[in-house]
């Protein structure tokens, strides 16, 4: 069992932190099962694939606290984002972790770019927490499954909601079983041209009385189930996991 001090990991680093630079924010579950692996996204720091290019990248590094806690992988995401009219390739760090028994851990990281220097922290506690509700079986499965949506209000996202969808573990589920996630704004609709289902889906969930609200759709179009989603990125994998067995078995 790791040491639980009255004194917050937080707290502990304040000077180092009020002493760093910089607008970078580390986003993942402030909650987790020990054993699970969970991802931590970065806000705030994107890099130029050049300055990797140029041999001129940002000095970037991971730690946990207390140390030996967890096993911590450094992760780079390489995407495109529009600067302007013009399309631009960028790299993200994010880590991927797995706490090793329950506590309380703080993940680090420092960064220097451009001769700036940063660091960010992020808190999670570490379970185990006790099962509120059973799960469900799912029910069987009529058709085959075409994936998911989410519909959610982009402006209150919350951090778990927010690693749930850069989590690395959901995007290679539905890649690996060739299933689609499709995530959307409730104010999609708003003046824009959406596809006349999309906007059946997001009238849905502003009905349901709270979002976000995931819906798991069949190839057919066919809404299978429709609940509020886990945020844990673990539940929520294996809860398309139930559902797609339970098509294999049909």
């Amino acid at each position: 069992m790791l040491k639980r001090s009255c004194l917050s990991i937080r707290a502990i680093l304040l000077l180092m932190i009020a002493s760093s630079q910089g607008a970078i924010t580390l986003i993942g579950p402030d909650q987790v099962e020990p054993g699970r692996q969970f991802d931590i996204a970065v806000e705030g720091l994107t890099i130029p694939l050049a300055s990797f290019e140029d041999n001129e990248p940002p000095q970037i590094e991971w730690k946990v606290l207390p140390e030996g806690a967890a096993t911590i992988n450094s992760r780079l995401e390489v995407k495109i984002v529009m600067q302007g009219k013009s399309p631009s390739w960028v790299v993200s760090p994010y880590a991927t972790i797995v706490a090793k028994e329950a506590g309380r851990i703080g993940i680090v990281l420092f960064t220097v770019q451009d001769c700036v220097g940063a660091i960010a922290v992020h808190e999670v506690t570490v379970g185990p927490f006790p099962k509120l509700d059973p799960k469900p079986d799912p029910e069987p499965v009529p058709q085959k499954l075409w994936g998911a949506i989410l519909i959610e209000e982009t402006s209150e996202r919350t951090p778990e909601l927010a690693a749930l969808i850069t989590s690395q573990a959901v995007r290679s589920y539905f890649r690996d079983q060739k299933l689609t996630l499709l995530i959307a704004d409730q104010d999609a609709t708003d003046g824009q041209d959406v596809p006349e289902n999309l906007a059946r889906y997001i009238k849905k969930a502003k009905d349901s009385g709270g979002l976000p609200y995931l819906f798991v759709i069949g190839d057919e179009g066919k809404i299978l189930s429709k609940r509020k989603p886990a945020t844990n990125p673990g539940e929520f994998v294996d809860f398309m996991k139930r559902w797609k067995e339970a098509q294999n078995a049909k």
